[in-house]
């Protein structure tokens, strides 16, 4: 690699102490033996056009983004074209690198939250030198399926929480649609059943319904990457698997998803995915891109579990 004797990533975020992120890459790159170096940036939001060509000079692999910078990224893109998408050219043939081409088209787009790493890949002094690519929104479609699986029961309903949910009603369809694609691309035959009709977007969780019938389906919960939304005195069904994509690392806040996850036992709740457990399967997803390396999510898992704990 030019520049560099090997590749970095970059962990960027204001403020990023306390993210595990760092720690857990390490972890799992040195369990597979991956030479990388991966490095925290505590970045001010108004310092990202700088930082990224920084990092692009430097060639640096790829940079995961902190919610608090992924405002600021999504302004670069727009005001000059430096960040490209990948959802926005779904069919375009995906540079040469070494992310795999079934992930540079995969379409990413849907919720409020399109991206959360880029990834460098210049092919040219005409192209943007990085590509954002949502690894969330391709783990969480699996995550749920596997869960539904262990129930031996259908996804009935799609339940996506989310303070954003009260917009016009093309981007609702659009929104639906993408959802619909994301968990179709999983090739899982409990996403069979699910339709547009079936697809609903709240702003809060106690807007989520249960009804009666068809019995023999169970509802997924997705509380999407939103601040506003209230979880206070929200009951959990019985018979749904709930999975939370917040990157939100406070520790009150993980203890309330530890709790949510042994109700789900109680409740006779298929599953509870906290943001933890997205987050490690987000990680083995970006190191399986990258670097062509299989590394389970559990390594990040008990990674991310040490560091929180210290």
């Amino acid at each position: 690699m030019d520049g560099t004797t090997e590749p970095i990533i970059a962990v960027i975020g204001y403020p990023i102490a306390g993210n595990p992120t760092q720690f857990a890459l390490e972890t799992g790159f040195a369990a597979a033996q991956i030479d990388c170096r991966v490095m925290s940036v505590n970045l001010s939001p108004d310092r990202v056009a700088e930082a990224l060509a920084g990092m692009d000079a430097m060639n640096f692999v790829a940079a995961w983004v902190a919610p608090t910078c992924r405002t600021s990224v999504e302004r670069l893109r727009e005001a000059d074209g430096d960040v490209a998408s990948c959802a926005e050219n779904p069919a375009d043939d995906p540079p040469e690198g070494s992310v795999s081409a079934d992930l540079v088209n995969h379409r990413s787009h849907a919720g409020p939250a399109p991206f959360d790493v880029v990834v460098h890949e210049r092919s040219g002094d005409d192209q943007p030198p990085w590509i954002r690519l949502s690894m969330k929104h391709r783990v969480w479609p699996r995550l749920a399926a596997e869960a539904l699986k262990k129930s031996q029961r259908p996804c009935r309903r799609l339940w996506w929480v989310g303070g954003k949910a009260d917009v016009t009603p093309e981007c609702v369809s659009q929104h639906k649609t993408a959802l619909l694609e994301q968990v179709r691309a999983t090739a899982n035959d409990v996403w069979d059943a699910l339709s547009l009709e079936r697809i609903e977007l709240v702003r809060e969780p106690a807007q989520v319904r249960r009804e009666g019938s068809e019995e023999d389906g169970v509802d997924v919960i997705v509380f999407s990457d939103s601040e506003d939304i209230s979880q206070a005195d929200w009951k959990m069904p019985s018979k749904c698997v709930v999975i939370d994509l917040n990157e939100n690392w406070d520790p009150e806040y993980l203890i309330y998803w530890d709790r949510r996850k042994l109700d789900a036992a109680e409740r006779s709740a298929v599953d509870c995915i906290r943001g933890a457990d997205v987050h490690a399967a987000c990680l083995s997803e970006l190191t399986e891109s990258l670097f062509d390396r299989n590394v389970e999510p559990e390594i990040f898992l008990d990674a991310i579990d040490e560091y929180l704990g210290v």
